[in-house]
């Protein structure tokens, strides 16, 4: 019976013809010379077509068929041929073994492969999951950094605004105690040139009563003295005022040199949130490969942080050189009367 195979083209002539001519040249046929012979095909397709090439050769040799008078085959040649098949056989069955063998160490050998690249793309997509998680975290630093830092900012302005209003009030509790300090001298200049006028009627109209005018001048004398002491502790009191004043001036002063610090310090974390945030970048930018989709909304969300980050730089920016023109503002000095 005829035996085809459609593997790769190989058929059982193409095997058959090897094989004979592997025994013309004085070699015995294999699977591995077949398979070198012809040029092409596997060893589990050329291994039975060889076992049916084997099985063929003694009756083609003629080692079967039934004796005449005429010829005759000796036994010697019989066993020949049939040791010769029997090694084909054995070796044919080696090199199957062996090719069989050799393809499953070679599958087993592929799929440790397959299992070590696997194990690298987990640990890719590890790295590349770790990777996003930080730039997540640094971005998410970045904006309450920002947040926290405007925070800061509005309190500091609504200080230097309640520290101004402070201020204007203590000027004007200056002012209004100098005014209550010229009009004491007002009244007592009065009642001093109204003492005279008195005391100069009474001169005129009483030039008898000499002894009584001057218990009258004693008298207003007394009333000249008491008003001196209590016009000197109201400027002692005036000047402890005044004393007092220039010491939260001062104070004030030198609250406003702390913010300026303060706002130098927050203008300095900003910066290193920008570099935080650039680092970042550039980190995310090794995964550009993997993370194609991600990179993209990535870039764009990084790119709307930096401009708002920038617009905050140069609010700050604005705000702090606002707030040093009005430093630098100088306070108008009250002049008090000694």
């Amino acid at each position: 019976m005829e035996f085809r195979s459609n593997a790769k083209g190989i058929q059982q002539e193409d095997v058959w013809m090897a094989a004979d001519a592997l025994i013309s040249e004085g070699l015995r046929p294999t699977i591995e010379r077949v398979r070198q012979k012809i040029g092409r095909g596997s060893p589990n397709t050329v291994s039975p077509m060889l076992e049916a090439w084997f099985a063929t050769l003694a009756s083609r040799l003629g080692v079967n068929s039934p004796k005449s008078d005429d010829t005759h085959i000796p036994k010697v040649l019989q066993q020949a041929v049939e040791d010769l098949w029997q090694m084909a056989m054995s070796q044919s069955q080696q090199e199957a073994s062996l090719q069989v063998a050799k393809a499953k160490e070679e599958v087993a050998q592929a799929n440790r492969t397959l299992e070590i690249r696997a194990n690298e793309l987990d640990q890719q997509e590890q790295v590349r999951l770790v990777k996003q998680q930080t730039l997540e975290e640094a971005l998410n630093s970045a904006l309450g950094k920002s947040k926290d830092l405007a925070d800061r900012l509005d309190r500091a302005k609504a200080l230097t605004k309640k520290q101004e209003t402070d201020l204007e009030n203590l000027r004007n509790k200056l002012s209004s105690t100098e005014d209550e300090r010229n009009l004491g001298r007002l009244r007592l200049a009065e009642e001093a040139m109204q003492h005279a006028q008195e005391r100069l009627k009474s001169d005129e109209r009483h030039q008898a009563s000499q002894h009584k005018l001057l218990e009258e001048i004693d008298k207003a004398r007394q009333e000249t003295k008491k008003a001196t002491g209590s016009l000197q502790l109201a400027e002692k009191r005036f000047d402890s005022e005044r004393s007092l004043a220039q010491q939260e001036n001062r104070a004030l002063l030198e609250r406003v040199a702390q913010l300026q610090e303060l706002l130098a310090t927050q203008s300095t974390d900003l910066r290193a949130s920008h570099e935080a945030l650039l680092t970042a970048n550039l980190r995310a930018d090794e995964v550009q490969n993997l993370l194609a989709r991600q990179r993209i909304a990535s870039e764009n969300t990084i790119a709307g942080l930096t401009k708002a980050l920038t617009m905050q730089t140069s609010r700050q920016a604005i705000d702090k050189k606002s707030a040093a023109r009005k430093v630098k503002r100088p306070i108008r000095r009250q002049r008090f009367d000694k």
